[in-house]
């Protein structure tokens, strides 16, 4: 995760140019870089010695992570010009009581909730609305399952991907951020202004679900 000198995160929210850097998989790590710069990029490992700790803050929450190099975070401060450090998280520093399913689950970084999941007839049904180009990775969704029909995870509990069985937490609000297109930095005004013509629910638009595995 990345944050700022307040150790608040930081997302493509703050900084859309995020949106244009490119990941490729490595068997100890990935490399992250801009597109046709693979040699101009950095390379995270999946194991760190780093043991610096401190409080970041994920919207209001705060949790404790290992500050990853100066290396690292200079890279992203200098390609960003703007003061930015990379932290990793702490494995089981950070859980989420539901009451209501009489679960506590572990997280890492999301905003709240370990799966999100799209189901690809809802989102082939939008698309069939919106007479531009739409990307289902825009709506930058853990897990996009077949529903057997559209929005039929609106009235499902619990169900089945590929046999590994969820249960359903809530639906999952839509902000800005599904405005912003695959490799672009530049916002429009869809996908949002039409899911808001049909998918309003107390003046919140609903697309996709949040989930754990049971």
């Amino acid at each position: 995760m990345l944050i700022d000198d307040k150790n608040q995160f930081l997302t493509q929210r703050e900084i859309p140019a995020l949106n244009i850097l490119k990941t490729k998989l490595a068997d100890d790590g990935f490399h992250i870089y801009e597109p046709e710069k693979i040699h101009e990029g950095i390379k995270i490992n999946f194991d760190s010695t780093e043991s610096q700790t401190l409080i970041s803050k994920i919207w209001a929450s705060e949790v404790q992570v290992y500050l990853e190099s100066k290396e690292l975070s200079n890279w992203f401060s200098e390609k960003f010009d703007k003061s930015i450090r990379l932290v990793r998280a702490i494995q089981g520093e950070r859980k989420k009581t539901i009451a209501s399913k009489n679960i506590e689950l572990d997280l890492a970084f999301e905003d709240g909730y370990p799966v999100h999941l799209i189901n690809i007839r809802s989102f082939a049904e939008l698309k069939g609305r919106i007479h531009d180009n739409l990307f289902i990775e825009q709506f930058r969704a853990s897990i996009i399952y077949d529903g057997n029909k559209q929005y039929s995870e609106d009235l499902e509990e619990e169900f089945l991907v590929d046999g590994v069985h969820f249960r359903k937490v809530k639906a999952c609000v839509r902000c800005m951020m599904i405005n912003l297109p695959p490799e672009s930095e530049h916002f429009s005004k869809e996908p949002l202004k039409t899911l808001s013509s049909y998918r309003n629910f107390g003046n919140s638009v609903h697309f996709g679900i949040y989930a754990f595995q049971v």
